[in-house]
Formats: structure tokens, C-alpha cells, sequence
């Protein structure tokens, strides 16, 4: 029995320089990018806005609360796309280089869309307006953009 607990212990102790090798490996073939998302028009951080690598929607970040995004990503160059809801998405390119870290700032446009007369009812089917024979309200566009 103590054969095989002086076993167990030697291989434990060959394990563990393995794992810091390997992550040291992997750490050399990537650096990292950094920045900070902002709104075009006003120039403030945008909290919660996703920067990933296009084709790859597992490699990415979200933003903190200041805008700010730190990624670690493959060495050479990288296409990524930002986007985040009500803003159009910005996709660009960026060069990586080894165990070095690179700043990108982003700065997204609001994505303006003309909204179409809308009808909510209270049935269980979709129906068109001309067949509804409740009371109803129809609200145009121009009335919701006059509102707060």
C-alpha cells in the first residue's frame, strides 16, 4: 500500500509543472485587446455591448459598467464585430500581437428605424384591422414620437 501512495504522490507532483507549462504555452500564442464602447452621438460609455470574433460567437466579451472590454484572443489578425441593442453594429479589424496588449475604442451609431402602425387586441389569433369587432385604439407613430 505505501508503494502505491509513493506512486499517487509522484505523479501528483509531475502533474501539477504540466498544467503551468501548458498554460504558459497558451498564454504566448495570444494577446490581448482592450478599449472602451461609446455612443457616437453623445459620447458616453455603453454598459453591456458585445465585442466577439465574427464566425466565432464563443470567443467574446461583454462591457462594464464604464464601457470598458478586456479580450484575450489568437495572435495575427482578428476581424471582430461590437453590436448592442438599438445601436448598429460595427465590425473591424484588429492585429494581435504576441503577449501584447492592444487598444481599439469603439464608438457605435444609434440605429434609427420608422415604426409601422401597430395592432394589440386582447385575442388569442393574430387578426387583420378590418376584421377586429371590438372597441379598439389605434395609435399612430407620430403620436408615440411626440411622447416622452
Amino acid at each position: 500500500m505505501s508503494n502505491f501512495s509513493s506512486i499517487l504522490n509522484l505523479s501528483r507532483f509531475s502533474i501539477i509543472p504540466l498544467i503551468f507549462i501548458s498554460l504558459s504555452l497558451h498564454a504566448q500564442n495570444s494577446g490581448i485587446l482592450k478599449g472602451i464602447v461609446t455612443d457616437n452621438s453623445t459620447s458616453e460609455p455603453i454598459p453591456g455591448a458585445n465585442i466577439y470574433l465574427l464566425g466565432n460567437t464563443t470567443t467574446g466579451t461583454v462591457t462594464d459598467f464604464d464601457g470598458k472590454y478586456s479580450l484575450s484572443l489568437p495572435i495575427g489578425k482578428q476581424k471582430l464585430v461590437c453590436s448592442f441593442i438599438g445601436m448598429s453594429a460595427d465590425t473591424f479589424e484588429v492585429s494581435i500581437n504576441q503577449s501584447q496588449t492592444a487598444d481599439y475604442n469603439i464608438s457605435l451609431d444609434p440605429a434609427y428605424t420608422q415604426m409601422k402602425t401597430m395592432v394589440v387586441s386582447a385575442g388569442k389569433y393574430e387578426k387583420k384591422l378590418e376584421e377586429i369587432t371590438v372597441s379598439m385604439e389605434v395609435i399612430k407613430p407620430n403620436l408615440i414620437e411626440n411622447k416622452n
